[in-house]
């Protein structure tokens, strides 16, 4: 007897992105090296999302969060600091 299984293996998309410094009144385009795949490895970034509450006037630690759904509906978020000095 022969028996076969079926899984529904589901991966979430991936989110490659490293922590920021920046100088005081620095501008910097925050998807800069920042790329998301998904589950077979497809480039998905140009729909990737951020929020951020960066003051690049004020010194500080800051969070910056990117997000990424597939056509899976999958969500990813991922979350980098940002260093203004």
């Amino acid at each position: 007897m022969e028996k076969t299984f079926q899984t529904n293996e589901l991966t979430t998309p991936v989110i490659e992105a490293g922590n920021i410094e920046l100088r005081v009144g620095e501008s910097y385009d925050l998807l800069v090296g920042v790329t998301a795949v998904d589950s077979s490895g497809k480039d998905i970034s140009r729909e990737l999302e951020v929020e951020n509450g960066i003051d690049v006037h004020k010194e500080g630690i800051y969070s910056v969060h990117y997000s990424i759904r597939d056509s899976s509906g999958c969500k990813v978020t991922k979350t980098v600091r940002a260093k203004v000095s």
